[in-house]
C-alpha cells in the first residue's frame, strides 16, 4: 500500500527521507522480530505535514501477539487517564463509544450511561455488574453501525490511522444530532 496524496491537503508532492530496514512492530516483545520494511517518511511539500509513504497493513503492524499497549499502565498513564476523564467531567450521555482501546483505562472511570462499546482489534470482555459493554474486535475503519452514540471517545488513536480525515468524517456520521466528541492525542 502506498500513499499517493496527503492525508491532510490531498497534495500529491512529497519530499522522501528514507530509513532502512525498520522492524514492523508497534510493540515491545521478548523475541528480536524477523519482519521488517523499507520505511519512507515524506513531508508534503504545500502543507509540510510529516507521514509515511509506503503503509504496512494493519493487521501485520499491530500483531495480534505483540499487543501495543494494553498492559503499559505506568504513574503517568494513571495521571494521563485521570486527567482525560477529569476533562470532560462526569458523563451522562446514554450511548458511548470508545474507539481504539484494548483496556478498561477509560471505561471504568465512566458512570451514568445506558451503553458503552469498545472498538479495538485486540478488545477484551467486560462484564460489569450495572451495565453491559459491547467489546467489538475490530478496527475502527472496518467497523459499521447504524447505532448512533451520543458521546465518541478515545485516547491516543489518530496516531495510529492512515486516513485521519477519513475517521474523523466516519465518527461525524456516528454521532446523535446532539453528540460530541472528545478525542486527546500526544
Amino acid at each position: 500500500m502506498e500513499r499517493t496524496n496527503c492525508v491532510i491537503c490531498d497534495n500529491e508532492e512529497f519530499e522522501c527521507i528514507y530509513i532502512i530496514n525498520m522492524p514492523i512492530s508497534l510493540a515491545t516483545c521478548d523475541v528480536p522480530t524477523q519482519n521488517t520494511s523499507t520505511m519512507c517518511f515524506v513531508e508534503c511539500s504545500k502543507c509540510k505535514t510529516l507521514q509515511i509513504k509506503n503503509l504496512i497493513h494493519l493487521s501485520l503492524l499491530y500483531n495480534e501477539n505483540t499487543n501495543h499497549n494494553s498492559n503499559i499502565i505506568g504513574t503517568t498513564w494513571i495521571n494521563h487517564y485521570k486527567q482525560f476523564i477529569n476533562f470532560f467531567g462526569n458523563v451522562t450521555k446514554k450511548n458511548i463509544l470508545e474507539i481504539g482501546s484494548s483496556s478498561d483505562k477509560i471505561l471504568k472511570n465512566i458512570h451514568n450511561h445506558h451503553t458503552y462499546t469498545i472498538v479495538d482489534p485486540s478488545i477484551k470482555e467486560y462484564h460489569f455488574s450495572s451495565y453491559v459493554v459491547d467489546c467489538v474486535e475490530k478496527f475502527y475503519e472496518e467497523y459499521n453501525t447504524d447505532k448512533k452514540f451520543d458521546l465518541i471517545i478515545s485516547s491516543h488513536f489518530f496516531e495510529h490511522v492512515y486516513a485521519p480525515i477519513k475517521i474523523l468524517h466516519k465518527m461525524k456520521e456516528m454521532l446523535s444530532q446532539d453528540g460530541s466528541i472528545i478525542y486527546v492525542n500526544s
